[in-house]
């Protein structure tokens, strides 16, 4: 699957994180996986990604 990612998004890179249990970063209430193309430069520190997948968490909450 990650390949296919990284294919499509013309990358060689991917984050995957996997959110399981409250101290994890859980927020939403069932294992998930979030795979992420990436390029080069596109954050200045690389684990700015965290904040991001946490605010897209929030919106998903929220939307449900």
């Amino acid at each position: 699957m990650s390949s296919f990612l990284q294919q499509q998004n013309h990358t060689d890179s991917i984050t995957i994180t996997i959110q399981e249990g409250q101290e994890a970063g859980q927020k939403i209430p069932h294992m998930h996986v979030h795979m992420i193309p990436r390029h080069q430069n596109d954050f200045e520190n690389n684990d700015d990604i965290y904040p991001m997948i946490d605010e897209y968490d929030d919106r998903l909450i929220e939307a449900y």
